[in-house]
């Protein structure tokens, strides 16, 4: 299971991993197994640990006044999840994460983390690009959500990321988007029809 990640880390850094730097690796990261429909973190829980998917698929997402929940993020396999704000602050998380599918991820807690950023080049690197594509990632979505037509994010998310349409619900990919869920059905309804008409 750890070997996927030394792969994801040396693919990301464009570095290879001595043996010593994958046993200090493989001490550093625990397993943790999470049936579909159980919880990751609950908000207002402290977020200990950041994870690694190695298999399944998970959802982040806050809850208003009003009980509804807005997913902010999915993660599936090779893609990291944790509340960051709550894992760098040691503070109440802001939001819940819930599998989606049974799931096995290799958790860090936050000093484990900062060691192993100071101990192997590789895996410095590796976070600092994970840094700057999350900037980036965040900016294109605010930015989206402010100038794209309700169509024009449903394709932006189908032509990125098809899987989610497989491995999520309707009403999660609605709620990720910002539109309801009937909304997303038109819309989806009205693009396939059309492609036939091409």
């Amino acid at each position: 299971m750890i070997e996927s990640l030394f792969t994801y880390i040396e693919k990301h850094a464009d570095m290879i991993l001595n043996q010593d730097e994958k046993d200090l690796i493989s001490l550093t990261f625990r397993h943790k197994k999470i049936f579909k429909r159980r919880f990751f973190l609950e908000e207002g829980n402290i977020g200990h640990w950041i994870g690694f998917v190695v298999n399944g698929a998970l959802r982040q997402y806050s809850t208003n006044k009003a009980g509804q929940q807005y997913t902010t993020r999915f993660a599936i396999e090779n893609w990291w999840i944790g509340d960051y704000e709550s894992f760098a602050n040691l503070t109440p998380a802001k939001h819940s994460i819930e599998a989606t599918e049974d799931s096995d991820l290799l958790l860090i807690d936050i000093e484990q983390f900062q060691m192993l950023k100071t101990q192997i080049p590789a895996y410095l690197k590796m976070q600092d690009l994970l840094d700057k594509r999350g900037l980036i990632a965040y900016h294109a979505r605010t930015q989206a959500s402010i100038s794209l037509s309700a169509e024009e994010k449903y394709l932006d998310l189908l032509e990125r990321y098809p899987e989610f349409f497989r491995r999520f619900t309707r009403n999660m990919i609605a709620s990720y988007l910002g539109m309801t869920p009937e909304t997303l059905s038109r819309v989806r309804t009205q693009h396939l029809n059309n492609s036939k008409n091409r």
